[in-house]
């Protein structure tokens, strides 16, 4: 099985519904995993700790409150959305991508423009399919987002909007032009997927997909394992993690071994 290593964790390459059985780990093979970490159970009948985002049942707004179908149709007023060739917007998407970081709070710093198209030309396989959001005023992209058909798995990769766009509603008309593409799929058993629950840089935005597009949560369990010695340093800290993720507040500790200690939280049920 294929693998990558993100944040000094070992993950490993499978779709979410997919069974997986981890039996053994060779860490020598995988210098600077602290960590590796795989669910099991996808969707199952308990409420665990640990979930996947996903969304299986076609979109109706008629379903949902006035309020909420007042936001949708503002943002369908002012924005439309299109699957677009990515390589004939290389700036406007740049540019937006730049732009959303500033609604992040950490500050985040954007890669280089070069690095970006590197992104884009690997939007060219056959299985991406790039959406495009754009000012009705003036036709200038606000938002995009890139999903893959990898079936029934259809994950959500990356979605970015410009900030100053969202209380006009682009995100509302992003997604929903996601959903009506979509469609099809959902109603023959795929599943739209924007991730699993998040461990870093964490955002609103799944909350606003499960709040505004019935969204839902696909509970599951979190498996963990550790290289030595952090399994030793995690079964001694583990009953002083409240004091160690205050210490990695007042940044005296990194806040991957806030991370460390979260996840076996969630492994173990105990932290919510």
């Amino acid at each position: 099985m294929k693998s990558h290593i993100i944040h000094h964790c070992l993950e490993f390459e499978y779709f979410p519904h997919e069974k997986v059985d981890i039996k053994k780990i060779n860490w020598g093979e995988h210098s600077g995993a602290w960590i590796a970490r795989w669910t099991t159970d996808f969707d199952c009948n308990q409420e665990t700790q640990f979930w996947y985002v996903i969304k299986d049942t076609p979109f109706n707004i008629d379903e949902l409150k006035a309020k909420r179908r007042y936001e949708i149709n503002k943002g369908n007023r002012n924005f439309y959305t299109n699957v677009i060739d990515p390589l004939k917007y290389k700036e406007a998407l740049y540019s937006v991508y730049c732009e959303s970081l500033g609604g992040y709070a950490d500050k985040r710093k954007p890669i280089s423009q070069e690095q970006f198209e590197k992104q884009i030309n690997a939007w060219a396989s056959p299985e991406a399919v790039i959406f495009g959001t754009f000012s009705r005023d003036n036709d200038q992209l606000c938002g995009y987002a890139d999903v893959y058909k990898r079936y029934p798995y259809l994950p959500i990769s990356s979605i970015k909007t410009i900030p100053a766009m969202g209380r006009e509603g682009v995100n509302f008309a992003l997604i929903c032009g996601i959903l009506s593409y979509f469609d099809k799929e959902l109603r023959e058993g795929c599943y739209l997927c924007d991730g699993s629950r998040v461990l870093v840089h964490k955002t609103h935005f799944q909350d606003f997909l499960e709040k505004y597009f019935a969204f839902r949560k696909a509970y599951c369990v979190l498996n963990t394992r550790y290289r030595f010695p952090i399994s030793i340093l995690i079964k001694v800290g583990f009953p002083f993690r409240r004091m160690i993720y205050l210490m990695c507040d007042k940044k005296i500790l990194p806040n991957g071994i806030r991370h460390l200690f979260m996840m076996e939280a969630w492994n173990k049920g105990e932290e919510k």
